[in-house]
């Protein structure tokens, strides 16, 4: 039975080639574990490769992260050309994800989806992603930059609290065309997309990396805050 205290929290695996044996490593960053930790949940790495999975998974759980992660494969938004630059796409990734996440908006499930995360949230919903960012006023990979809550309406704004912000970011890919149900309610200052949510699903969707923020600054670390709430009263 889940600790209405201390909810499970579930972490979207990461696929990982494996040194000792021939088959993949299933894993999650300690950040985002120490986060959800710190915020009152007990983290726990689902299992899943596919829909049915998905829903087994899902049922020992109050609420998910989608973690980031490599790139998504262009044909599951409808584009046969792949960017030379495209890096760490794995089938078994996507399907995954898509499942996990499609499972958690079925059940109205509370979810965080960070940078990949997000972007899989998208993709999910019949959206699209720019593969490979072209160099801009803002450098998005490995970089600390100005986010703009662009909707003070939102539940993003009412999650961080402020209406801007500094984040971390790790990413070469982003939204281009919304998925549907969804609303963009930050970008940064090239105009590119730093946030989304469902407008009827508790699914909340960031570019940047607040877990590696987390310790130490409240605005980061309410994500995870909302989430394991969420996960309480759910």
């Amino acid at each position: 039975m889940t600790n209405v205290s201390r909810p499970l929290i579930g972490i979207a695996p990461k696929f990982l080639p494996s040194d000792d044996g021939p088959t993949e490593l299933l894993g999650a960053r300690r950040s985002v574990i120490d986060s959800v930790r710190a915020a009152g949940g007990e983290p726990v790495v689902l299992c899943c490769e596919d829909l049915t999975q998905a829903s087994d998974a899902l049922d020992a759980v109050s609420a998910i992260v989608m973690p980031g992660g490599g790139d998504s494969d262009p044909a599951l938004y409808g584009e046969t050309e792949r960017h030379p630059n495209l890096r760490l796409v794995q089938p078994l990734q996507d399907s995954g994800d898509i499942a996990i996440i499609n499972a958690a908006l079925t059940r109205r499930m509370p979810m965080l989806a960070i940078c990949r995360g997000m972007q899989t949230l998208n993709i999910a919903l019949g959206g699209s992603l720019v593969q490979h960012l072209e160099p801009s006023s803002v450098e998005h990979w490995d970089n600390v930059h100005d986010i703009e809550i662009t909707e003070l309406d939102s539940l993003t704004a009412q999650v961080v609290g402020s209406a801007a912000l500094i984040g971390v970011s790790f990413h070469q890919q982003a939204v281009r065309r919304l998925g549907r149900d969804l609303r963009i309610t930050a970008r940064a200052a090239d105009g590119g997309v730093e946030a989304i949510e469902h407008t009827t699903a508790p699914a909340l969707g960031l570019q940047w990396h607040p877990e590696l923020q987390a310790e130490g600054c409240p605005v980061q670390f309410e994500p995870f805050v909302w989430l394991v709430d969420s996960a309480k009263r759910g």
